[in-house]
This record gives structure tokens, C-alpha cells and sequence, in this order.
């Protein structure tokens, strides 16, 4: 069974498209850490990666991805499968809205045409109780006219309820999805690179440096023994400088061969190495 706390490098292959200069290994097989640096070309999008063995001269890489891509559609190659269903949408949006303007424009002229002045009459106070005091045509009218008020009222003390327990609903729906007690987040926390491994790191790093070491996988094994267990300037370089590519690596070991041993062995800092093969660079 394969390890799965195997650290595996890849090879990245950006295949139609370019890779940025920057690009670095992926270490996964989907390639989920290097899509940033991939441009695919006009018209196309990608779409992700497919693995492929490759065996490198060092062994440093378990296998190679390929970027892929598909062609980007238009507006109207994504909208045309559903143009009938957007245009249907569309046309019942309108009828509810129609409908609506008409149901309320309906409801405003009922309510202007139940109108009845009283030149004559005096404002009551109770309308129960004078009615037996006016002609009978008259309080027969005002009955007409309070039963429509005497509904609306009505219906309206109905409904303050129904929103008074909508909004509490909303406000405690609010409270629980903002209460942090209830959310429970799970996380592998990794182990912490610890300053005893980083100390012990640097020594073997710049034993190599020192001896002007000129082999990839001996940077590989280094990098691979304090993955996540180091940390700081040295493993930065060695990961993302000297291991970055096999190319990469040629070029980089030829500056550091070319450097004489006596000023090679009084580096000590990753400043002062780079600066000094800079010097020896062609």
C-alpha cells in the first residue's frame, strides 16, 4: 500500500499553454498548487492536470502533470440550450407584475366610489349607538360604509401577529447562525517546526555548501528528511532556489563549482552565498 504521508514532487508540464517563470514542483497530482502560474492561451481556459510517469535522470521527480485545457464559450453558445426557458421566465415575471399593478389599481377605485357626504349630519362619536336617532335611508348607509372600515381593521389586527412572529422568527434565526458556541471546526493541525531540527538543518545544509556539492538528489534527501520540520531562510532557498528544477539546478551548480574553496567555506548566511555567486555567474 502506498505511503500516503509520502511527500511526492511533480513535474509541471504546462502543455498548450506557458508557464510563468516563476513556476515552481507541484506537490500534488491535481496540481492544486500551481494553477496560478499556468497561462493558458487565447480562447481557452484550463481545466486541470493529468498525470504522467516521468522518470527524471535523478529520480527527484515521482511523475510529471500536464495541464489541460477546453475552449471557452460565448454568451450565446451558454445561453442558447436554455433561451426558451429564460424567455418563458421572463414572460411570467411581467404577468405578475401586470397583475399586480391592476389588482391594486382595482382595489383604489372601489375605495373612491364608496364615498357619502353628510352636509346635514354632526360627526358621532358612537356610531351604534345614534343610529336609531337619524332617518333610516341615512343609518343604513353608514352601516354600508363602517362594515369595509370595520374589516380592514380587523384583518389588520390579524396580521401584526402573523409579522411580529415573522420578525422574532427571522431575529432567532439570526442569533443561531451568528451564536459561535454551536459552530464546530475540525482542523489536522500539523506538526511545528521546532528550533532544535532547524538548527540541526543548517548544520548539514552548509556541510553541503561548504564540500560544493553537485548532486540534486543529495538536496532532495536533505529536503525530504526536515520536511515540515524546519524552517527559516536556508530551507526557503534550498526548496524554491536549488530544487526548484532539474534545469535550474545544472545552472546553479555549475556557478557554485566555478566559486574558489576557501571563499566558498566562509559563507555562513544565504545573504552572503547569494551575493557571491553572482559574482561567478556568466
Amino acid at each position: 500500500m502506498e505511503d500516503i504521508n509520502k511527500v511526492h514532487i511533480y513535474l509541471v508540464d504546462p502543455g498548450i499553454g506557458e508557464k510563468s517563470e516563476i513556476c515552481p514542483y507541484s506537490v500534488f497530482e491535481d496540481g492544486r498548487d500551481v494553477q496560478a502560474y499556468i497561462l493558458p492561451p487565447d480562447g481557452y481556459e484550463l481545466s486541470g492536470f493529468k498525470f504522467e510517469p516521468y522518470e527524471s535522470p535523478d529520480n527527484f521527480y515521482d511523475g510529471k502533470i500536464v495541464a489541460q485545457f477546453v475552449k471557452q464559450k460565448s454568451f450565446m453558445e451558454i445561453a442558447r440550450p436554455h433561451l426558451g426557458k429564460y424567455i418563458t421566465a421572463l414572460v411570467v415575471v411581467i404577468g405578475i407584475i401586470v397583475g399586480i399593478i391592476l389588482l391594486f389599481s382595482h382595489r383604489n377605485n372601489k375605495k373612491e366610489e364608496v364615498v357619502i357626504e353628510y352636509p346635514t349630519t354632526e360627526a358621532v362619536v358612537t356610531l351604534n349607538d345614534s343610529i336609531d336617532a337619524i332617518p333610516t335611508d341615512e343609518a343604513e348607509a353608514l352601516e354600508a360604509v363602517a362594515e369595509p372600515e370595520a374589516v380592514v381593521e380587523q384583518q389588520a389586527t390579524k396580521e401584526e401577529p402573523v409579522k411580529e412572529e415573522i420578525v422574532k422568527e427571522e431575529v432567532v434565526t439570526e442569533e443561531k447562525e451568528q451564536d459561535p458556541v454551536n459552530e464546530v471546526v475540525e482542523t489536522e493541525m500539523a506538526p511545528l517546526p521546532t528550533a532544535e531540527m532547524t538548527t540541526q538543518f543548517k548544520e548539514e545544509f552548509w556541510a553541503l555548501i561548504h564540500q560544493q556539492e553537485s548532486k540534486m538528489p543529495t538536496y532532495g534527501k536533505l529536503f525530504r528528511t526536515y520536511k515540515e520540520k524546519a524552517e527559516g531562510e536556508e530551507y526557503n532557498y534550498l526548496g524554491w532556489t536549488i530544487l526548484r528544477s532539474t534545469k535550474d539546478f545544472a545552472v546553479w551548480s555549475n556557478i557554485l563549482l566555478s566559486v574558489p574553496s576557501d571563499r566558498i567555506s566562509s559563507v555562513n548566511n544565504i545573504d552572503q552565498l547569494t551575493k557571491l555567486l553572482e559574482e561567478y555567474e556568466q
